[in-house]
């Protein structure tokens, strides 16, 4: 006979349980065993965790938000209202080998003339996606979507962890859909063990009120 710790329930808290492989009896750990600081995932309050991985799913979602425009700065997208979740999820959602984060982004954007627009995605401080700078194109009418997709995947845990991949940023244009590939920033070490705020910012090269983007749906998933 033994004992597997194989399974998690939430339910206002994390908690693990052994499976006994011979009676299939369910007991609850004890101690250090039965940690819930890794297995948050925003508010949910009812939700399984198989063999110590966490499920796919939605962590946070966002609607609305306030408008960058008539300035420079760099700025943060996700601003509206939370409908479920949170933009800093509980310690370390990230920190599993192999684990997919994916992001995406829709709202509106506009512009006068070609000015420039840098998109980054960022844990805490640290860039993990970024399009660069790029010369945008100008929009159909005054305003036109735009979607951004990033996906990236924990290649190394802990606290010099890192996460690559990458994914794009695109919108509609006099011309069509154009946009700009969003890629890693870099591998520098990231903490993931730690609780990293999740923003995305938007920085205009020329401050102009039809230099306009604003987010209107964001989700973040677990895939």
């Amino acid at each position: 006979m033994s004992q597997v710790q194989s399974l998690g329930l939430w339910s206002g808290g994390f908690l693990r349980w052994a499976l006994d492989d011979t009676t299939f009896d369910l007991t609850p750990c004890t101690g250090a065993s039965a940690a819930d600081a890794l297995y948050g995932i925003g508010t949910q309050s009812s939700r399984a965790l198989i063999n110590d991985t966490l499920p796919g799913g939605a962590f946070f979602k966002q609607y609305g938000g306030t408008a960058v425009a008539s300035s420079t700065a760099e700025t943060n997208l996700l601003t509206g209202t939370i409908s479920y979740g949170s933009l800093t999820p509980t310690t370390g959602i990230f920190n599993t080998l192999g684990k997919v984060f994916r992001l995406t982004v829709n709202g509106i954007v506009g512009n006068t003339g070609t000015p420039n627009l840098t998109i980054k995605v960022k844990l805490g401080t640290t860039v993990v996606a970024t399009t660069a700078v790029q010369a945008t194109t100008a929009v159909t009418g005054s305003t036109a979507p735009f979607r951004l997709v990033c996906e990236l995947v924990c290649t190394t845990t802990g606290a010099t962890g890192v996460l690559s991949g990458g994914g794009i940023f695109s919108y509609g244009t006099n011309t069509g859909v154009v946009g700009g590939i969003l890629v890693p920033a870099s591998l520098t070490a990231l903490n993931l063990a730690a609780s990293q705020a999740l923003t995305v910012t938007a920085t205009w090269g020329t401050s102009d009120p039809a230099n306009t983007i604003v987010s209107t749906l964001a989700i973040g998933e677990l895939i």
